[in-house]
């Protein structure tokens, strides 16, 4: 449905559609793969870490400053935001963890069980929108840099808004 959603709108409107993942910090703290893993990890968990599921993910503030950079454009069409490299879950769990400081030993790569079985690889491409606003979208590592300075600041706010 999401599909023919974005077909009709393009077809029928000069709409600007973005396809986009995302993670980062959310006001009940378990939203996002970023949080499932600093959470688990923090309490000293063990848990599972997808090989075989790879996406590109833009951390949260990255995605805002993406789509107002894009709306400066007005730039119409079908537009990927997200991050321009892709990881396994299992790769970014160690990579939050690493950044986190806490024991990536703890994430037991692992295939998915999910039934049924989604696409393994749902990376996006985001040349178009890097040409479009004219520089590049952050990595992922550093969209969980980020995350990890906003640990402090940004992460206490949302847990205090209604």
């Amino acid at each position: 449905t999401k599909l023919e959603a974005e077909q009709l709108v393009l077809r029928e409107t000069d709409a600007t559609v973005i396809r986009t993942n995302f993670f980062g910090w959310s006001p009940t703290g378990r939203r996002s793969i970023l949080e499932f893993f600093v959470n688990a990890l923090s309490q000293g968990q063990q848990v599972r870490g997808f090989t075989d599921f790879t996406t590109s993910s833009a951390y949260a503030q990255a995605l805002a400053r993406g789509i107002w950079d894009l709306a400066a454009t007005q730039a119409t069409g079908l537009f990927h935001v997200t991050s321009p490299d892709a990881m396994t879950k299992y790769e970014f769990g160690v990579a939050v963890a690493r950044e986190f400081g806490l024991d990536a030993e703890l994430i037991s790569p692992s295939t998915s069980d999910i039934e049924p079985p989604r696409q393994g690889d749902i990376s996006l491409d985001v040349m178009k929108f890097e040409s479009t606003v004219g520089r590049p979208l952050p990595s992922m590592l550093a969209g969980i840099e980020q995350a990890r300075s906003d640990d402090t600041t940004l992460r206490p706010l949302l847990r205090r808004s209604p």
